[in-house]
């Protein structure tokens, strides 16, 4: 128990100290098995660096009156397996480029990427086009937020080693991944215990 709070403890540090994490371009991975609250805490942390983009809008713009976000790139949460239909979705269509959904993703100032492994790359195509939004968001030390029911070893299976090893690089070397233990929220809200 005393485990969990120090993990919720730096969880929540991430987001009280974005202004520092925003400068290196820090991921943040949460990991651990389903229904333990990790969507729940990307999203916390979500708002409180949109705290971070509001006052730095405000410092640069001292006669705003309140935050108005330039442009919908601040922050993008989105489920893994609906970038995966945004993305395919392109394949011919004429009214949608590829290329400008790939740079939505790529230059979001922070993208949240929940539930990433739910996906099933039909291609290699597809996984190459992944691969590049991930790289490209490493490269450019873009703030990315990813949870997932996968462990490391499993995520390296799913979507390669050398995505992992920039994933974990991004992440301080490990430092703000994090992996969630326990039961699952959503079984003891339902009251159904026999199940497993």
């Amino acid at each position: 128990m005393e485990n969990d709070k120090n993990i919720f403890s730096e969880i929540k540090d991430y987001g009280n100290n974005f202004y520092k994490h925003s400068k290196t371009g820090d991921f943040l991975v949460l990991t651990g098995g389903y229904g333990l609250g990790k969507t729940h805490l990307a999203i916390a942390v979500g708002k409180q660096c949109l705290k971070f983009f509001a006052r730095d809008y405000l410092k640069k713009n001292r006669f705003a009156r309140r935050y108005l976000s330039p442009s919908k790139n601040t922050i993008k949460l989105v489920k893994s397996i609906d970038m995966m239909e945004d993305l395919t979705s392109c394949y011919n269509n004429k009214n949608k480029d590829e290329q400008l959904v790939k740079q939505n993703y790529i230059n979001t100032k922070l993208l949240i990427l929940d539930d990433l492994g739910k996906e099933h790359f039909n291609n290699d195509y597809l996984h190459k086009v992944y691969y590049s939004i991930l790289d490209k968001r490493y490269e450019e030390q873009r703030n990315t937020i990813i949870t997932t029911n996968l462990n490391t070893k499993e995520l390296k299976d799913h979507i390669g080693g050398a995505v992992i090893d920039r994933i974990i690089e991004a992440a301080g070397n490990g430092k703000f991944l994090f992996e969630l233990k326990g039961k699952s929220y959503r079984r003891k809200k339902s009251n159904v215990s026999n199940l497993g």
